[in-house]
């Protein structure tokens, strides 16, 4: 019976029998466990104090076998990428080691069984998580290993640590390796910050003449205006956080202010907006300072400005239909939560 298992010991997958020497491998259907890290499904440590992907391989004989055969089992481990055998992270600044070892040739073979895989660091590219391969060998001393058997697993970041290789170096590994795969529309500039306005925004905020956008960690938790969480719910906040861009350049031009001197009050609004009918319907006045980010005291209680609560509806109605549909973000979510609420996309399948 050829397993991969998880780092508790707990069995997680069995494969067809085969022969190791004239001793059979017992067979088992395959199974997969409930508990975490599910079935096949391996992520980096949560422990902010190690950078380290731990993967325990093991064989068990059948009753039958004589348990000094295990000494002849060897493994490896490749990415799967559809082209032949190519070694695990390849290219990236991972390194790995086993338990136990052997060269054979130039290639370092784990050896034994159980046997675990140790890896260290992160890897630079979003593409180098997701589904893998484990390949079981026997070897007597000489010649080529023989291929046994193989099985497929997955590897998935931690998704609020920070340990990621690249920059901004405080943001979590979520912010990381999602943006190169997210769409921003006009957002040209992505900062990440772990406190911002909540006065305003737990989520994000935008200044739309840079066309910049600070993002707290709240943009993959749980967004309550859809219900959606992770990759989905930051997938949403880039949309809600482009419309603010969108509505400003409607009234101005990128990068612009004020161009036409029709904004005295310096709220944001040209007063030939304010003044017409939409303006009007949402409660602006050319009179009166509207900012965004302002506020308004009435009978001693702290309210939300008119811009705010205009910009708030028109951008939360779009998060509804976000600049990239959500479920072609799938298959780059290879993030782990240990809160459920926020669980990446792939974890659990």
């Amino acid at each position: 019976m050829f397993g991969i298992w998880s780092p508790h010991g707990t069995s997680v997958l069995h494969f067809p029998r085969f022969s190791l020497g004239t001793k059979e491998i017992q067979k088992e259907d395959p199974i997969r466990t409930p508990a975490l890290p599910y079935g096949s499904e391996f992520a980096y440590s949560t422990n902010p104090a190690e950078n380290t992907l731990t993967i325990l391989l093991e064989a068990e004989l059948a009753e039958s076998a004589d348990p000094q055969d295990t000494q002849y089992l060897r493994w490896r481990l490749f990415d799967d990428g559809g082209i032949g055998e190519v070694r695990i992270f390849p290219g990236e600044p991972v390194t790995g080691t086993w338990s136990q070892q052997e060269l054979i040739g130039t290639e370092k073979y784990g050896k034994g069984s159980p046997v675990t895989a140790t890896f260290t660091g992160l890897p630079i590219n979003n593409s180098s998580f997701g589904k893998k391969k484990a390949v079981l060998y026997e070897y007597k001393g000489s010649g080529t290993p023989t291929k046994l058997d193989d099985a497929f697993f997955e590897v998935f970041f931690y998704k609020d640590g920070k340990n990621h290789p690249g920059d901004p170096a405080n943001s979590p590994n979520w912010f990381y390796y999602w943006i190169p795969v997210m769409s921003f529309g006009k957002i040209e500039n992505r900062i990440y910050s772990d406190v911002i306005n909540v006065w305003l925004s737990t989520y994000a905020e935008t200044d739309p003449p840079t066309r910049t956008t600070t993002f707290s960690m709240e943009a993959s938790r749980p967004n309550v205006n859809t219900g959606n969480s992770g990759i989905y719910a930051f997938n949403e906040i880039i949309t809600h956080e482009n419309c603010h861009i969108d509505l400003w350049e409607q009234w101005w031009c990128k990068g612009c202010i004020n161009t036409l001197g029709d904004d005295p009050e310096q709220d944001g609004y040209p007063n030939w907006w304010e003044d017409g009918a939409e303006g009007r319907a949402a409660g602006f006045s050319s009179t009166r300072n509207d900012k965004y980010s302002g506020e308004r005291w009435v009978q001693g209680q702290k309210q939300h400005t008119a811009g705010y609560k205009y910009e708030e509806g028109v951008c939360r109605a779009k998060e509804r239909s976000p600049l990239a549909p959500n479920w072609t973000l799938d298959i780059f979510d290879w993030s782990m939560s240990t809160l459920s609420s926020d669980q990446g996309k792939q974890w659990g399948r």
